[in-house]
This record gives structure tokens, C-alpha cells and sequence, in this order.
């Protein structure tokens, strides 16, 4: 029985030396992230200061890391985060008068310009917005109007609560209950077969052209090619013709006057070739000679006898 009170009375004794222990620890590290905090921000690393100061606030609770890390953000162009922290700061003890005034006036005019939540629930939880400082419900977060996205970190698992902010509102947010996730919707093998057409939608194929359509076309295309050569031919004689008629006229022979009556007959049958070889192939190409032609209507007479004499009856 001696040895099992020796026995407790030495755990008890090491837990009271233990704990001082760990609080001083605890105190000298938060003592050491501060001065960290103004020697970045001494140096114009305002961010470096802030994250610094925030550190500080972890260790120890109080109220002027916290102002000093929402000093630093506010100088880092951060306002949602350095609004946080002035709330922080506020909600925290040892925070001067002098300070506290200044902590309201700018947390006042930044929440103007921002999103405001008010985040409830179990303070094991930890929320966030992203990007931004973690923190316990319950507590004030700030970010810019718009739809955002709470993180909530919950037995090892992060939810996302989607919240609409407006600018200078607050918004209360209940994290208490989990969020159920969807069930995923179940996505089909193959898609699903289009609509068969509709009688209006739907279009007869075009006939392909038949062999003599093609035959047609391209004896066609050779008469109109014939045709363009006819006219070269022409205008070559045209020009053999005025210059045999001005050898006739400067010499008026029997034979200049032959060389100029031929030519000129050679001319008209090349011109008369191109016409006829043009027409007859345009008329190959483009004439529609598979168009369906309409039932002529045929013309029918019917002769019957009737009183007193014959009926002539017809339809056209």
C-alpha cells in the first residue's frame, strides 16, 4: 500500500512540475515568433511579419499579436485577413485602450468593403476560408463579396460550404450538423440512342447522275472546248481575210481576188463551226434532260347511236 501511494504521489508531483514547464515553453516560443514578427516587419516583409505574428497568437492567446498581425496584412494589402485579425484582436485579452479604439475603426471600415460570416459551431472544429487564417467557431471571417467557399475541417475530413456574401452584410452560418455529400450520379455505358427522324426531317438521298448523264456532259464540254478552238481559228482567218482583201487592193489580180474570196468563206465556216460546236455543247451540259416530263394528255373521241340519230362524244 506504501508503494502505491509512492507511486502516485510521484506521478502527481511530475505532472505539477511538467506543466509550468510546457507553459514556459509555450510562452518563450510565442515570445520568439513576435520579435520574428517586427524584425520582418521592420524590414517591409509585411506578409513574412503577419504569418509570423499569427504564429505568436497559436502559442500564446493575446490580443496585441493579433492586432499587430492585422497591421501587417493591412500593409500587405490582405483586408479580408488583416480583418479577421482586428476581430481576433478584439475578442482577445491585453489589448491597450489605445488599441482597441484603432482595432474598431478599421475593422469598420474594411467590413464595409467586404463579406462577412458569422461561423457557429463545436469549437473542435476548424474553419476557413480559402486562403485564409484557420480558426474555431465560434468566429467572424471576412472575404471578398461573392459566391466563397468555407472549408470546414471535421474528424479528419474537409467540407465545403458554398456561402453568398455581400458586401458590408453578415451572413450566420451553422456548421454544428456535417454536410451530406451527393451521391454520385451513375453514368451510363453508352449513350442513349438519338430520335429516330421525323417524316417532315427527313430528306430523300440525291440520285446519282446515270451513265449517260456523264457520257452526255462530257461529249458536251469536248463540243464547247471544239467551239473555243473554232473561234481561235476564226479570228486568225479574220485577220488572213483583211490582209489578203488590202493585197487585192493594192494589186487587183486574178489571183489576189481568189486569195481573198477563200479566206473570207474559210473565216465564215470557222465562225458558223464555233457557233454550232458552242450551242450543241452547252446544250449537252446544261439543257435537264433527266427531267421527268409530264403525261401529255391524249385526245379521245367515242362515237354512240342514239334517238334519232348518232352522239360524238370526246376528252382532251
Amino acid at each position: 500500500m506504501s508503494r502505491l501511494r509512492s507511486f502516485l504521489f510521484s506521478t502527481f508531483l511530475l505532472l505539477v512540475l511538467t506543466v509550468p514547464s510546457v507553459r514556459a515553453d509555450d510562452a518563450a516560443d510565442a515570445r520568439q515568433r513576435y520579435n520574428e514578427g517586427r524584425a520582418a516587419m521592420q524590414a517591409g516583409r509585411y506578409r513574412e511579419a503577419a504569418l509570423a505574428f499569427e504564429a505568436a497568437v497559436k502559442l500564446r492567446q493575446h490580443g496585441a499579436a493579433a492586432f499587430a498581425a492585422a497591421t501587417a496584412w493591412d500593409k500587405a494589402e490582405q483586408p479580408a485577413r488583416a480583418a479577421d485579425d482586428y476581430a481576433l484582436a478584439l475578442s482577445l485579452p491585453g489589448l491597450g485602450n489605445k488599441d482597441v479604439a484603432e482595432a474598431k475603426t478599421r475593422l469598420e471600415t474594411l467590413e464595409k468593403s467586404l463579406g462577412i460570416v458569422d461561423v457557429s459551431g463545436p469549437a473542435e472544429l476548424v474553419v476557413q476560408f480559402q486562403g485564409s487564417t484557420e480558426a474555431h467557431p465560434p468566429v467572424r471571417l471576412h472575404a471578398p463579396p461573392g459566391i466563397q467557399t468555407l472549408l470546414v475541417a471535421r474528424n479528419g475530413t474537409i467540407e465545403r460550404h458554398d456561402v453568398m456574401l455581400k458586401q458590408g452584410e453578415a451572413v450566420p452560418l451553422d456548421v454544428t450538423e456535417p454536410v451530406e455529400e451527393p451521391p454520385p450520379a451513375a453514368s451510363s455505358s453508352a449513350p442513349p440512342p438519338p430520335p429516330p427522324p421525323t417524316a417532315s426531317a427527313a430528306q430523300p438521298a440525291p440520285a446519282a447522275p446515270s451513265k449517260a448523264a456523264r457520257t452526255r456532259k462530257i461529249i458536251g464540254y469536248s463540243a464547247m472546248g471544239a467551239g473555243v478552238v473554232s473561234a481561235g481559228v476564226a479570228i486568225a482567218l479574220g485577220f488572213k481575210t483583211l490582209s489578203a482583201r488590202d493585197d487585192f487592193n493594192a494589186d487587183p489580180t486574178r489571183a489576189n481576188y481568189d486569195s481573198a474570196t477563200s479566206a473570207r468563206t474559210w473565216t465564215n465556216v470557222a465562225w458558223a463551226g464555233t457557233i454550232v460546236l458552242g450551242g450543241v455543247g452547252a446544250a449537252l451540259v446544261f439543257y435537264p434532260w433527266d427531267k421527268p416530263k409530264h403525261e401529255e394528255s391524249t385526245a379521245k373521241i367515242t362515237v354512240a347511236p342514239a334517238p334519232g340519230g348518232v352522239v360524238m362524244q370526246g376528252a382532251f
